[in-house]
């Protein structure tokens, strides 16, 4: 029976990876799909008003290939510090938050008000505080995805089964064990999709950032095309927004379920 039960640990290895190739091939189809709708789309309007997705991906293959001077790596840099600081402040405040009923509650009102105000507002403000440049567009993005990790490290805390956890303290089992068994287990299950929703929120909210406070970065670039009426240069960084976006979500995000979440892939 030991034997065999080693059998089913590499069959759900097999089945994770069939879940992975699963996903990205659905998402392959989706974007197929999509892409056939936009072509028509084109031909009704006119590549002025939609260009083809032919056009645009050229184009977005050949600002890749120039990626420094579209202005790619200015963008990742500030989104890339902005999200993990607020991943880290927001995590953090939120484990300790949910240490207690009565500071949740309390904080709840607060995360309700910064969830609920428009990111725009946030790059107003910045550019009045910070004026125009980096510290505005990390500022924005920061603000914006610190409550986004906070409500969910939060909510993973209070939903943790407290059946559970008495059960351990009955048993005595030691604390560093708690956390390896229950915790951790239970927050990486709500913390790694509220980073891949972060990420994607944090980058396009950069973007917008950029757009309105820098001379720099993809959002710069994208605003200097809106003014020339360069569609196609607009929708091209659109592309690699979307395959940024993408590439972290199943090159580092699903990897680490399949690996930290084994149980999560099974029962999907």
């Amino acid at each position: 029976m030991l034997l065999s039960a080693g059998r089913p640990i590499r069959q759900s290895r097999r089945v994770q990876l069939f879940s992975y190739c699963w996903a990205v091939w659905t998402a392959l189809a989706v974007i197929a799909v999509v892409c056939a709708f936009w072509h028509w789309g084109s031909l009704m309007l006119g590549d002025i008003v939609l260009p083809g997705p032919v056009t645009v991906f050229k184009l977005s293959i050949e600002l890749l290939r120039n990626y420094e001077t579209a202005e790619i790596p200015h963008t990742l840099f500030r989104a890339s510090i902005a999200i993990s600081a607020a991943v880290v402040t927001g995590v953090a405040l939120g484990l300790l938050t949910g240490l207690s009923k009565t500071l949740a509650l309390f904080c709840r009102p607060i995360i309700s008000i910064l969830l609920g105000t428009p990111p725009i507002i946030w790059v107003v403000l910045a550019i009045f505080w910070f004026s125009t440049g980096d510290s505005s567009a990390i500022f924005t993005t920061y603000i914006a995805v610190t409550p986004l990790m906070f409500a969910s490290a939060l909510q993973s805390m209070l939903s943790i089964d407290r059946n559970f956890e008495e059960v351990m303290r009955v048993y005595k089992v030691s604390y560093a064990r708690r956390i390896h068994h229950l915790y951790w287990p239970h927050l990486l299950n709500q913390l790694l999709p509220a980073f891949n929703i972060a990420f994607a929120s944090g980058l396009k909210i950069a973007i917008m950032a950029e757009l309105l406070g820098t001379a720099e970065g993809m959002g710069a670039q994208i605003g200097l095309a809106r003014t020339m009426l360069e569609t196609d240069v607009v929708m091209a960084y659109i592309v690699i927004l979307l395959l940024i976006i993408y590439l972290v979500e199943y090159l580092f995000i699903e990897p680490l379920k399949i690996i930290f979440l084994p149980w999560a892939q099974r029962r999907g």
